[in-house]
């Protein structure tokens, strides 16, 4: 399925609203909660430029829980050393994979700069020789990333094994953006669109009234333009 939405805050609710209401039961692996979600699922903001923190900060005003703060959530994607109270860094694998591979300045910017037609440009997240292990639980959500030139325009696609559409979807395409932001400069290019792919995106029950509410008012929250 895909959804396809101008904002940030658009896409999200679109999202939100197809889960919940074509979404299937199942209780998560981990922690037996029940949740309602889809598969194999698409979307597409077309200018996330314009509103990327918007559901970051209706997140917050909601005080259901403490949400990291934005410094901490662009450190997990660009900072390049590991975190040492992070299990894992997206920054690190992105930058120094394997302690041996800058897979953003020694790559993908160089293979778009001599090839801006190119659909090579991908970078890993996931490591076979640190994630793919038995009972190992603290795993990327985030896969990979493709990075695309189209019209003059830097698109990027991140694949996502799995995430909380509700309270984690949010980060993810913060964190892409601020990545997207980064390779666009390098390359001199506007920012296109941002799209996720997402295995399994969810939703847990218990967060419904919450999302019912988000989903079906016009305006919410009244500090939010």
């Amino acid at each position: 399925m895909d959804i396809i939405n101008t904002t940030t805050f658009g896409a999200w609710k679109a999202g939100l609203k197809a889960i919940t209401d074509q979404g299937r039961e199942y209780l998560d692996e981990d922690d037996k909660r029940s949740c309602v979600e889809l598969t194999n699922f698409i979307v597409t903001i077309e200018n996330p430029s314009e509103d990327i923190l918007k559901p970051i900060e209706y997140l917050n005003e909601l005080n259901l829980w403490v949400y990291p703060p934005i410094d901490e959530l662009t450190s997990v994607i660009l900072t390049k050393r590991k975190i040492p109270t992070i299990q894992y860094t997206y920054g690190s694998r992105l930058f120094n994979f394997q302690r041996s591979i800058n897979q953003i300045h020694d790559y993908v910017i160089p293979k778009l700069k001599s090839d801006p037609a190119s659909r090579r440009a991908i970078a890993m997240l996931y490591d076979p020789t640190q994630d793919s292990k038995l009972h190992h639980k603290e795993i990327p959500s985030l896969i990979f990333l493709f990075f695309q030139i189209r019209d003059e325009k830097l698109h990027v696609t991140g694949c996502v094994r799995s995430n909380d559409f509700f309270v984690g979807w949010p980060t993810n395409v913060f964190q892409v953006f601020k990545l997207q932001e980064l390779v666009a400069k390098e390359l001199d290019l506007k920012i296109g669109s941002l799209s996720t792919m997402s295995n399994s995106a969810h939703v847990y029950k218990e967060y419904a009234e919450s999302i019912k509410k988000l989903v079906n008012d016009k305006m919410p929250l009244n500090s939010l333009p």
